[in-house]
């Protein structure tokens, strides 16, 4: 089917939308022209459109058929493997069962939380505050995985499973039961409404003026796994959006071999596309390779089929196979031309390692220097001597923004000769090279948050406007329950450092939730997004305990 040049040049955004949803309703599964073959990088294959399907679905109708009992939740025992690398268990004994104190060494010491003893500011039996209230519940579903995305007028939120959308007050904008589940939204693309749809992944691209969610599927039967990417009107998640499965088990045009699911999806984007990455892993569960996969924009806005290219088997500068590539969110500033990407490497290291794509070409990766960071131990809570777990030290998010790089994960530190705790470790890198240089960017600054005996994790950064960002997170300690919180830092902040932490929903009891599979999960991320209305605040999203084995969100808009 020829790219449709009337949609593509229609100068209004309804009428183009309108047009959008006239040519998906008449094909929902359509090919395109060949995309460019990438110029290098690591296997760069196009699909040649094919293995993509698209529908569309107002919310309206989700809710209708939601309520019909279309897509019904999934059952708990189906809850998707954990996609972690096969060494991952060994490491993480080692990390919990660390007898002498690792302590930080100089020049990297790392800050103790100036505000370690404080409890949340908004207790129970305490109205909400505008741009500070409760987010999704627990959905039966672990972990959580609780994801943002804040536009001009409207806040969507997700956890695993179901998402919804709330005005800046915190109203649910929803029909009864208040969200949608995945399946029931998805149920249009055919067998997806069967599967188990996991991972979700939230952003508000300002210059698209378009909310996008990125889920994954996979069907074990078949040995296929699915992208499941869904794009909204302009400037609204109410209304019809248009959704979308895309083989992830791929690569280009050409099945995965050994065949791979993706897990751990995340989204990214610049002027002209959108950037899916993803662990991939076998069936049932080995991980391979790290996939970049790039869509443009008018493709999936043509209404016809969609072309992506892929990248496959992404190694990092020392040669070792790439893990969790965080793609940038880039909401503000000058693109300069180019997406950057950015991934820790697993286990002990002192490396960051960038990559960027620009014309069509990933270009090789270059390592950042950074404070040696290091698998986590799992968390103590108060009420329950079982662990609550805190993953591995994988980049968590990324941001690029005014030439500035965000990114944050977890690491094991020591902030006083006693236990090893797990913390914050936080970066901001300079890109600052002339356009068209392949140095890696700089340290521009950096620190390793935590405090003597509390465990912080998970957490998510969110630069603002001003030279600020915030910082999601949970914290748990053997007097505290797990509690969502947040940090961050102003312009005028001393270098290197944040501010105390402060409380966004105090924990109630303690938790353990497995499945029978004998890990704690939780996590497995926070949630944060800019604030398009404003140059100082951003929006965050964490999880707490609200009561026993049951975790609960909360949505903070914090100005720093």
């Amino acid at each position: 089917m020829p790219v449709n040049k009337p949609i593509r040049q229609a100068r209004s955004g309804a009428v183009r939308w309108a047009l959008i949803l006239a040519v998906m309703a008449a094909a929902a599964i359509t090919a395109t022209p060949d995309a460019p073959a990438a110029v290098g990088g690591d296997h760069g294959r196009s699909n040649h459109g094919v293995g993509a399907q698209s529908a569309l679905i107002s919310t309206n109708q989700a809710l209708a058929l939601q309520a019909a009992g279309v897509g019904t939740p999934f059952d708990a025992a189906n809850v998707p493997p954990p996609g972690f690398p096969d060494d991952f268990e060994a490491l993480k004994a080692e990390a919990n069962n660390v007898s002498a104190p690792q302590l930080l060494a100089a020049p990297t010491a790392g800050q103790s939380d100036p505000s370690a003893g404080v409890r949340a500011i908004q207790p129970l039996g305490v109205k909400p505050l505008p741009g500070n209230f409760p987010g999704l519940g627990d959905s039966g579903f672990i972990p959580p995985d609780t994801t943002i995305a804040a536009g001009r007028d409207h806040i969507l939120a997700a956890v695993n499973a179901r998402f919804t959308v709330y005005d800046r007050t915190g109203a649910n904008l929803l029909g009864p039961p208040g969200y949608i589940n995945a399946r029931a939204f998805f149920s249009p693309l055919g067998a997806l409404s069967e599967l188990t749809i996991f991972d979700c992944w939230l952003v508000y691209d300002k210059r698209w003026k378009r909310y996008i969610q990125l889920w994954v599927a996979r069907d074990t039967s078949t040995s296929t796994g699915w992208y499941v990417l869904a794009i909204s009107p302009v400037g609204t998640p109410l209304g019809t959006w248009a959704i979308f499965a895309l083989n992830a088990t791929l690569d280009g045009a050409t099945p995965s071999s050994p065949r791979q699911w993706g897990d751990y999806p995340k989204l990214g984007y610049d002027k002209k596309a959108i950037y899916i990455t993803s662990n991939q892993f076998t069936f049932p569960g080995s991980f391979i390779t790290s996939k970049i996969r790039r869509l443009t924009k008018v493709d999936l806005l043509d209404g016809g089929g969609v072309s992506w290219t892929d990248w496959v088997g992404s190694l990092d500068s020392d040669g070792g196979t790439a893990f969790t590539v965080q793609p940038c969110q880039q909401p503000y500033g000058k693109f300069k031309g180019r997406m950057w990407f950015i991934n820790t490497h697993f286990g002990t290291n002192n490396k960051i390692e960038t990559r960027f794509h620009k014309g069509g070409t990933l270009r090789a990766p270059k390592a950042v220097t950074v404070a040696t960071y290091s698998i986590p131990p799992d968390a103590k809570q108060k009420g329950d001597v079982r662990l609550i777990n805190t993953n591995d030290n994988r980049c968590l998010n990324a941001f690029w923004v005014n030439g500035k790089i965000y990114g944050t994960h977890c690491t094991a530190a020591n902030f006083g000769g006693g236990p090893t705790e797990s913390a914050i470790q936080w970066y901001i890198l300079d890109d600052g090279v002339p356009k068209d240089a392949l140095a890696p960017p700089v340290v521009d600054q950096t620190g390793i948050f935590g405090a003597t005996n509390k465990y912080y994790y998970f957490p998510s950064i969110v630069p603002n406007r001003k030279d600020g960002l915030g910082i999601a997170f949970t914290r748990s300690s053997p007097t505290r329950f797990a509690s969502a919180r947040r940090t961050g830092r102003k312009a005028v902040t001393p270098a290197n450092t944040l501010l105390g932490s402060r409380g966004m929903r105090s924990g109630n009891a303690s938790y353990f939730k497995d499945y029978g599979s004998g890990r704690n999960r939780w996590g497995d991320y926070s949630g944060s997004s800019m604030d398009m209305r404003s140059r100082r605040h951003v929006w965050l999203a964490a999880e707490y305990a609200v009561s026993l084995n049951t975790w609960d969100t909360w949505i903070t808009r914090a100005r720093y």
